[in-house]
């Protein structure tokens, strides 16, 4: 199974930070461990919850690329890679690429919303993408 394919099995679980339990709520690192563990990828084995909602200094980024090896350009995103996703100048978040029928998708969990969601990758959430993690499953 494809890590988007696996993801969408997660649409609509709801939102919480550090969450790790389906029925309560999962955060964005939450969605990449459950679909990880559908795909049978040993890398996510020994998940952590100990960061914060600001992870400074490169933490996301080092802890993602020691998982999955070097971050590639965001202009070779393509569905099941890893989107590694800034907010302002600081990679705070983590979502799957998917397809979608006008391009690609992003499935994460969305805090606005309070759920996993999937949309259309648009012009502003292609911007935020600083680049992608590609999973070998």
């Amino acid at each position: 199974m494809k890590l988007d394919n696996a993801a969408r099995l997660f649409l609509d679980t709801p939102f919480r930070h550090q969450g790790r339990t389906l029925e309560v709520g999962i955060d964005c690192i939450g969605l990449l461990v459950f679909a990880a563990m559908c795909c049978g990828l040993p890398q996510v084995d020994g998940d952590t919850t100990s960061y914060g909602r600001d992870p400074h200094d490169g933490q996301l980024e080092g802890h993602l690329s020691a998982l999955f090896g070097p971050m590639l350009p965001a202009d070779e995103m393509q569905p099941g890679d890893i989107a590694a996703i800034r907010f302002g100048s600081v990679i705070r978040h983590v979502g799957i690429v998917g397809e979608h029928p006008q391009g690609l998708s992003l499935i994460h969990t969305n805090m606005a919303v309070g759920r996993v969601t999937e949309a259309r990758i648009d012009a502003k959430w292609r911007r935020r993408v600083a680049g992608v993690y590609r999973v070998n499953v």
